[in-house]
């Protein structure tokens, strides 16, 4: 299977949040690249793909970044989004 990534992924353990019109979804992002992030939470059902929302994610040293991701991959284990800004450098979140 060929690989459509176009950025390296690290796998991380960061609390996260993603807000929805109704209500914040909490959960973890178990993955992320310099312009995606992987966020596990349940329940995704409220998550749509091609819709845009605002993600909070605290990296590893408690610096957190606040940005919005579009639904790209939805399961039932978590959601891929597709970032507007740089989330991570070399595995390290970009904190503006």
């Amino acid at each position: 299977m060929t690989e459509r990534r176009r950025d390296s992924r690290w796998a991380v353990e960061w609390p996260s949040r993603v807000w929805t019109d109704d209500r914040v979804l909490v959960g973890a992002t178990v993955g992320v690249s310099e312009y995606g992030l992987c966020f596990a939470s349940a329940p995704t059902a409220e998550l749509k793909l091609g819709n845009s929302y605002r993600i909070e994610v605290v990296g590893g040293s408690g610096e957190a970044i606040t940005t919005v991701a579009e639904g790209r991959h939805i399961t039932a284990r978590g959601v891929g989004f597709q970032t507007q800004d740089r989330v991570v450098s070399q595995g390290v979140v970009v904190a503006r």
